[in-house]
């Protein structure tokens, strides 16, 4: 017996073995040093694209990295290079002209901005920039431009960028270029990728007071961003670009922006000026798009005296400055137009069914719902006790309600708030729920906090 038990012990202690000497590697396995190590070898195999820019006052605030050539060795690369083309950065790190001492009788000319401005998808020598640079060559111009554009900026980032490369780039005239996701809290950058952060608008204008709020938030930030460079004699313009339509002048008045801006021609930003999704999962300019929208800022260049001398390139829309004009049965109908490519999803997302910190969704609501229902459901997690939840409503009234639970219990737990008659003209209400803390469960590495809220509007 003792020899059957020695044998079965041998056979399970072998085969234990066996288990552990064959089973892949997992990171839990490795030291610190050895994890260090695997990410620096990493890099090695997936340079990174981005990285930070220390020391600016916006959280996010990056670009690519300075005199680096891009190409199609890069495993982000497709045939054509790393987003569509293969460049050198300048020494600021952009995808741009470098940025040389400045000369007298050369006037330099900055366009910042995001993606649309960085022109993924085609050659830099078809990008926007580079089209008005020859436009301006073409007139016998001692005009020079920097593209300060970069993907996944938002109105903070660019602004950021424009205050910290002034007196570097000493620009005598500025261009801003916001576009129809500019509100979204854009990207953090994690080992020199970029990852999704926070509130997402999706280039979708929805009727609702949290929308309305960012976006007047963000205009004032280009009026106060113009009011900067006309302090230190720098002329600027606002180019609004992506899909508008009509709703730039309605948030130039809310906002009381004064600053002068143009919009876009809706058509040069529609199909056949958009590269498809298999070539650009963004869908930015062609290089015909990319010329439609240099042409046109050249024109508006030259109506407001900025280029003294040229001729205007022949297009389908004249120059228009709208202003605070607008016809307010034209903004309904927008937002009407807009309302049925609307899914509500959530805007800050957590990961399954479960909340880290923080979630927020938009609703369909209007003057007959009178109250907002969160059904909340904890974990029973060690560790994570006492939990503090808070419920608010996007509203001028800042309506919230807070509940602290001791410990876990079990069940649906309701907070009812009733929602501000303040919401009643808007189509949708935006309701945010907060954990003040989170744990991980054991086995993984993810903080959670709850459940994800079921919430809805009665």
């Amino acid at each position: 017996m003792l020899t059957s038990l020695f044998g079965a012990t041998t056979l399970v202690l072998g085969f234990m073995f066996y288990r552990a000497s064959t089973r892949a590697i997992q990171l839990k396995d490795l030291s610190d040093e050895q994890r260090l190590r695997l990410v620096q070898q990493a890099e090695h195999i997936a340079p990174p694209l981005y990285e930070p820019h220390l020391g600016v006052p916006a959280p996010g605030f990056y670009h690519l990295r300075p005199n680096t050539l891009y190409d199609r060795r890069h495993p982000a690369a497709g045939p054509a290079g790393v987003l569509g083309d293969v460049f050198t950065t300048n020494e600021i790190g952009f995808r741009s002209a470098r940025v040389l001492p400045k000369t007298s009788g050369r006037r330099r000319l900055v366009v910042v901005g995001d993606s649309w401005t960085f022109g993924p998808g085609v050659p830099f020598d078809e990008v926007s920039t580079q089209q008005l640079q020859r436009l301006l060559d073409r007139e016998g111009s001692s005009w020079e431009v920097i593209n300060l554009g970069m993907m996944g900026w938002n109105t903070a980032n660019e602004l950021a960028a424009l205050r910290v490369f002034l007196p570097t780039l000493k620009p005598d005239v500025v261009v801003i270029c916001p576009t129809s996701n500019d509100i979204d809290d854009s990207y953090e950058i994690w080992n020199g990728r970029l990852a999704w952060a926070g509130f997402d608008s999706g280039a979708i204008f929805r009727n609702s007071y949290e929308y309305e709020r960012r976006w007047v938030e963000a205009f004032r930030q280009l009026q106060d961003a113009a009011d900067l460079l006309r302090r230190n004699g720098i002329p600027s313009l606002i180019y609004f670009l992506a899909d508008w339509h009509g709703l730039a002048p309605y948030y130039a008045q809310l906002a009381h922006l004064t600053a002068p801006y143009v919009v876009v021609p809706t058509t040069y930003i529609r199909p056949p000026y958009r590269l498809p999704v298999e070539v650009d999962a963004g869908s930015h300019p062609t290089a015909k798009g990319h010329s439609l929208i240099a042409s046109y800022l050249f024109n508006v260049l030259l109506h407001t005296g900025i280029v003294a001398a040229g001729k205007p390139v022949t297009l389908d829309y004249p120059v228009a400055f709208p202003g605070d004009r607008y016809d307010p049965g034209a903004i309904k109908q927008e937002f009407a137009a807009w309302r049925q490519f609307i899914r509500t999803p959530e805007l800050v997302h957590g990961d399954g069914e479960f909340m880290r910190l923080e979630a927020m969704v938009s609703l369909p609501a209007g003057p007959q719902i009178t109250k907002v229902i969160t059904d909340l459901e904890l974990i029973d997690l060690p560790g994570l006790y006492p939990l503090r939840i808070r419920v608010d409503i996007s509203s001028p009234e800042g309506a919230f309600q807070e509940q602290i639970f001791e410990r876990y219990a079990a069940g649906r737990h309701r907070i009812e708030i009733v929602k501000p008659r303040s919401l009643d003209r808007y189509d949708f209400v935006e309701v945010r729920v907060r954990a003040d803390r989170v744990v991980s469960p054991p086995g993984s590495t993810l903080p959670v906090s709850m459940k994800n809220p079921k919430i809805r509007l009665q």
